[in-house]
């Protein structure tokens, strides 16, 4: 984050902790249960959210070299995200153009020099082009035709950015389309994070029982942190008083640490921004970007198997590889013990009584969803889900006042 903006979250940090206010949207903003239950609703927004606009597939930290890959099924589209040896970052469909087989089997991996497909030993370049074929059955091929099918990617403040759509076509840059996506406020800012040079510590992967935009509430209000984060975070991050910022359809919200009172008594050329709070982006639909401190956190949310399901990836970026420091054991104590908080605070408490509510919202008891005038990135959330598929915005209003 630039340091323009962190001053000016400051300000505002300092004016909510000397009043005790919390950012207020006008007013309620009333919902329907069935957009996180009706099915058929479910299969119409699937390809307008997942495959008809750029997604984060990763971070460009996980695939640093050339022959690095990554594989990801979440769009119903399989990919497989490889940096080339010219150090571009190309998406191909992980399908092989003989009969159809996966040609990488698992999540990825380092240092590829080309893929083989399991099937019938057909090899494919890091740039998709088609290298070998066994046997003497097809010298007519034009392996021109032949080569991996490609989807237009580019990357973007240390993210690597895929329009999953099979009929873009591999020539479509990409770039002008996330340059705008993003904005320049948002992409300096995200920029300024530095996640380009971190490294990869991990990634979990959870399949869970709740709606995928219902999985995505619970990062865009701090009112229950209090009560149902009591025992986590909520001795370290204030309780319904973040400050919020918007670009279009992303949002932040800045979690404050209980320490940062310390700015009432400090100048403000010595506050230490990051350091006193949690910052939760918002990448509009599907992605979750933290800052905290001194480590990244990313939140891929994905559509699972039905309306009622979501699939849930969750990566860990640090400063530094541990394998490089003085004490590898120690640093791998310290981030296994920051990633095992953020998975307990997320799936145990957040993800676990999210399954409650979706099963609360299949049974029919409630009419409408009511989110507070002290929710109000749950409103703009809300109405950009129903912008994206064309339909009435009204409810809630998305002014904020203090």
């Amino acid at each position: 984050m630039r340091r323009s903006t962190q001053l000016e979250i400051g300000r505002e940090i300092v004016e909510r902790l000397t009043d005790g206010s919390t950012p207020m949207a006008d007013d309620l903003f009333i919902n329907d249960p069935s957009i996180y239950t009706d099915a058929a609703r479910h299969q119409r927004e699937f390809p307008i959210f997942f495959a008809e606009r750029p997604l984060v597939m990763g971070a460009s930290c996980q695939i640093p070299d050339p022959g690095d890959h990554l594989t990801d099924d979440h769009t119903g589209t399989p990919l497989l995200i490889v940096r080339g040896n010219d150090g571009v970052v190309r998406t191909f469909a992980n399908v092989c153009s003989h009969r159809g087989s996966r040609i990488v089997l698992d999540d990825g991996g380092c240092g590829a020099r080309a893929f083989t497909c399991p099937y019938h030993a057909w090899v494919y370049g890091l740039d998709g082009s088609l290298r070998a074929v066994p046997g003497d059955g097809f010298a007519d091929l034009d392996r021109d035709q032949a080569r991996l099918i490609q989807f237009p990617t580019v990357e973007r403040a240390g993210l690597i950015w895929v329009l999953p759509r099979p009929a873009a076509g591999a020539d479509l840059d990409l770039g002008p389309a996330v340059d705008e996506l993003l904005g320049p406020d948002l992409q300096a800012d995200l920029d300024a994070f530095g996640l380009v040079d971190h490294y990869h510590y991990g990634t979990r992967h959870l399949s869970r029982r709740l709606n995928w935009k219902l999985t995505m509430d619970t990062f865009f209000e701090s009112y229950h942190f209090r009560q149902l984060h009591r025992n986590t975070i909520a001795p370290l991050i204030k309780s319904d008083m973040a400050p919020i910022r918007r670009w279009g359809d992303h949002h932040l919200m800045v979690g404050i640490r209980h320490t940062a009172e310390e700015f009432l008594e400090q100048p403000e050329d010595e506050w230490d921004v990051i350091g006193q709070t949690v910052l939760v982006y918002l990448l509009f639909p599907n992605t979750i970007f933290i800052m905290q401190r001194d480590h990244i956190e990313l939140f891929r949310i994905f559509p699972g198997a039905t309306v009622a399901d979501s699939d849930i990836e969750i990566s860990l970026f640090i400063p530094d590889d541990p394998t490089r420091g003085p004490d590898e054991a120690k640093a791998r104590r310290h981030w296994d013990a920051n990633f095992d908080l953020l998975v307990e605070t997320a799936d145990v408490e957040d993800f676990t009584n999210g399954a409650t509510i979706q099963r609360s919202f299949e049974s029919g008891v409630l009419d409408r969803v009511v989110y507070g005038r002290n929710e109000p990135l749950m409103h703009s959330w809300h109405r950009s889900l129903r912008r994206t598929v064309g339909e009435d915005i009204e409810g809630g209003s998305l002014s904020v006042s203090s």
